[in-house]
C-alpha cells in the first residue's frame, strides 16, 4: 500500500507504537543490543523502531512492523502485544521485573 493511500491516522498510530516500544526499552534500561538479542531482530531494524522510523531511505516514514515483530517485541519487553496496537492507550509505564 503506497503511503499516500494510507488512512490519515496511520502515521500517528504507527508513531505511537514506536513510542511505546522506546519507552519500555528505556524503562528496562536495556541497550539496543539486548533488545536485538531478545527479539532476534536485526540491529538496524531495532534502531529504526527505537528512533520511530520505518525506513532507511524515507526518514519521515513511521515504523510499520509485522504481527510477528509486534509479538517478538511484546514478549521480549514483557508487555501485552495488544498494548502495542491499542491506539486508545497512550504510553504507559509497567513494573520492571527484578532480575
Amino acid at each position: 500500500m503506497a503511503s499516500d493511500t494510507r488512512p490519515a491516522e496511520f502515521e500517528a498510530r504507527a508513531r505511537l507504537l514506536g513510542q511505546k516500544v522506546r519507552h519500555r526499552h528505556n524503562e528496562l534500561r536495556w541497550t539496543e543490543q539486548r533488545l536485538v538479542d531478545a527479539t532476534g531482530l536485526s540491529r538496524r531494524y531495532v534502531q529504526l523502531l527505537l528512533n520511530n522510523r520505518g525506513s532507511n531511505t524515507d526518514k519521515s516514514a513511521p515504523p510499520n512492523p509485522t504481527i510477528d515483530v509486534i509479538y517478538r517485541l511484546a514478549k521480549a519487553l514483557e508487555i501485552d502485544p495488544l498494548y502495542l496496537v491499542d491506539f486508545t492507550r497512550d504510553v504507559e509505564s509497567f513494573p520492571v521485573p527484578k532480575n
